[in-house]
């Protein structure tokens, strides 16, 4: 009876896209923006100041400081510290006193700083973490909408290697804070999340083409703006987040150094009918497709009962990798907990870290890397799908955000 409802279900869908509907039922099924659990207030600039100082600080004050200091239970595992999970000093050093960090250019964006609001409506100011830095910034998107996004900056020892976050669906950058700090923390390299259109403070429409548009921008704001290079750039997409995050990636426009997809999905149609073989025209996220043309490393991890977006996804996208790093199935987990299970929390971050210390011995070893990591759609043929005839028009949108007085010209 549920395949019979789905088929209906995907039936409807497709007669009424067909009809231009396609966006408004988008809107409405596939897209759960939730209440907004934070703010961002303008930075001041005494406060930047003070902010400067403490970075330049040595990590002895550092340490001394965050005694006295709050912490949330959720990222501050004990048993993981004692375990030596986060010893990794030297081999960070390995890799960081061989490469110099980037040069960061003054941001033109104002920053902001993060606060979250409990129930009561109130303002809760982060506490301040240990080693990071936490800003606020609104970003440029398409009809000049304002795209909300934060940058968790690992400070000693400088990291030139940043992972670009795709919240889940149902989220924003509140009710991800403690996911991304706990990224920050142990990984110890930089994070950079956005927020989708029509989500907690990003303006907009929730549609899948305003979302590609968003990761579009996050990006070239990574690359002109924060000065990343685009082989240290790791892509993080996080259930409805594996869309934008695929998109990206298999891309030409988008070299990145790796991908990771955490319960992701093959297509937004395959969730509800997983029988489909071949995708709709007017399917969403089509993952299961564009993953082919990814050329970087891809590292997939699914819980094994994923009950929101069945295991099946998951070996779908594997199968149709180019260079798929590892696939992992992980045991007694549903759409959520990998990061937060007591089971595989120490494994999570250990193959993490493999995985980018991959990238990072990829881009020490391998010549124009640039090149090698900018994916191949050619080598596949073009897509039968309702994005190729928007591709063109997003490399516009961004060609115009390039061309404006508050971007360089450094996208091309």
């Amino acid at each position: 009876m549920s395949s019979l409802k789905s088929s209906i279900t995907v039936g409807i869908f497709q007669s009424l896209s067909f009809c231009g509907l396609r966006q408004k039922i988008l809107k409405n099924i596939a897209f759960q923006p939730p209440k907004v659990s934070y703010s961002l207030k303008p930075r001041l600039e005494d406060q930047m100041t003070k902010s400067t100082q403490t970075n330049s600080s040595s990590l002895q004050v550092i340490e001394s400081e965050h005694q006295k200091r709050q912490k949330s239970k959720s990222y501050d595992d004990e048993n993981i510290h004692q375990s030596g999970l986060l010893d990794l000093a030297e081999e960070i050093m390995q890799f960081t006193s061989e490469t110099s960090s980037p040069i960061r250019q003054k941001v033109s964006e104002p920053a902001y700083d993060f606060y979250l609001i409990d129930g009561q409506g109130q303002e809760i100011p982060i506490p301040k973490q240990e080693n990071l830095e936490l800003t606020g910034y609104f970003l440029k998107g398409r009809k000049a909408h304002r795209i909300a996004s934060l940058y968790l900056k690992y400070q000693f020892p400088a990291s030139d290697y940043v992972m670009l976050f795709s919240h889940r669906n149902a989220s924003d950058l509140g009710y991800m804070i403690d996911t991304l700090i706990d990224l920050c923390s142990n990984l110890r390299i930089n994070i950079f999340a956005y927020e989708y259109s029509g989500y907690g403070l990003s303006q907009g429409k929730c549609t899948d083409l305003n979302i590609i548009n968003n990761i579009q921008v996050a990006y070239e704001f990574l690359v002109s703006q924060l000065n990343f290079d685009p082989t240290k750039i790791i892509v993080y997409g996080y259930s409805i987040g594996s869309g934008p995050s695929v998109m990206l990636v298999s891309d030409i426009e988008f070299p990145v150094g790796g991908l990771v997809v955490h319960s992701g999905l093959s297509s937004g149609l395959r969730v509800l009918n997983s029988k489909i073989k071949q995708t709709p025209f007017y399917d969403i996220f089509p993952n299961v497709d564009r993953i082919k043309d990814v050329t970087c490393p891809v590292f997939i991890m699914h819980g094994k009962e994923d009950e929101i977006i069945d295991l099946h996804h998951a070996t779908l996208l594997s199968n149709n990798c180019q260079r798929l790093y590892e696939y992992w199935e992980v045991e007694n987990i549903g759409h959520q907990g990998i990061d937060t299970n007591d089971e595989h929390r120490k494994n999570y971050f250990y193959k993490l870290r493999d995985f980018i210390k991959l990238i990072q011995q990829e881009n020490q070893t391998i010549k124009e890397l640039k090149q090698r990591n900018t994916a191949s759609p050619k080598q596949f043929g073009q897509h039968n799908h309702y994005y190729d005839n928007k591709i063109r028009e997003f490399h516009l949108s961004c060609r115009k955000v390039e061309d404006s007085e508050q971007f360089p010209k450094k996208f091309r």
